[in-house]
């Protein structure tokens, strides 16, 4: 068992290999990629221009297109034996302070299900 991102198992699994995905019913984690923009770059014309096309239905078009789930509802990624963003159940998001707390037992839980 291994946990990854469902466009690189669906991926993985269109070449052969031995792998399905599964999305657990009490709760999927989203992996979210982030993205910064220097608030004092020199060339604010470049900051705004950036800013708005990280958040353009273009910018979701090349994100959908490479597998990943884009942010707009104007484009929705269908992964082939996937499912849409809407139809998974996601994990609730925890404070960085309760996961702080709760890391020890989640460490331990990992090792006594995956190994060390």
């Amino acid at each position: 068992m291994s946990t990854l991102p469902d466009a690189f198992a669906i991926d993985a699994a269109s070449k052969g290999n031995p792998v399905t995905v599964v999305y657990p019913s009490d709760g999927s984690v989203m992996i979210l990629g982030y993205t910064g923009i220097l608030k004092n770059a020199p060339n604010r014309t470049w900051r705004v221009s950036s800013r708005k096309f990280l958040l353009d239905v273009e910018h979701a078009k090349v994100v959908a297109d490479a597998g990943y789930v884009s942010v707009r509802p104007e484009v929705v990624t269908i992964l082939q034996g996937g499912k849409r963003v809407d139809q998974i159940v996601l994990a609730p998001i925890s404070s960085s302070e309760e996961t702080e707390r709760a890391l020890p037992d989640i460490i331990e839980r990992w090792r006594n299900l995956f190994g060390q």
